[in-house]
């Protein structure tokens, strides 16, 4: 499903580029509004490149709940500029999460998302096939 509605009836789109990008010789700057034609607009928003604006965003996609946001904003954190997009702390800001996903994210849930998951302790530790005993 495109993030744009009807992007494929549509002959232009308005993205918002998300990086200073070079469109042939014109240099479009990180949050200027640009109409470009449907498929090139799509190869954008494929690699990142772009974004649609955001009421467009907020339109056709709905802010996920629970376990679904937190694996949104980890899947988006590695998308992010590493100079541009984190905090003096090394951690992703909540600005460049919120403009990435088209929605508020709050500090509690980019630390949700930051923090591994832990894998429960292996039952069979000590039992053939376990951990080796210490001797």
């Amino acid at each position: 499903m495109s993030p744009v509605p009807n992007a494929e009836a549509a002959e232009s789109i308005d993205v918002v580029a998300y990086d200073t990008l070079y469109i042939g010789k014109r240099r479009v700057t990180r949050g200027e509004r640009i109409k470009r034609p449907a498929d090139e607009a799509e190869r954008l928003l494929a690699r990142g490149a772009v974004k649609p604006p955001r009421e467009t965003l907020s339109a056709a996609q709905s802010r996920p709940e629970g376990e679904d946001l937190i694996a949104a904003i980890a899947a988006v954190i590695p998308k992010l500029d590493p100079v541009e997009d984190f905090n003096v702390e090394g951690k992703p800001s909540l600005r460049a999460l919120s403009d990435r996903l088209g929605y508020d994210v709050s500090s509690a849930e980019r630390e949700a998302a930051l923090t591994p998951v832990e894998k429960p302790p292996s039952s069979n530790a000590g039992q053939k096939g376990g951990a080796p005993a210490k001797k």
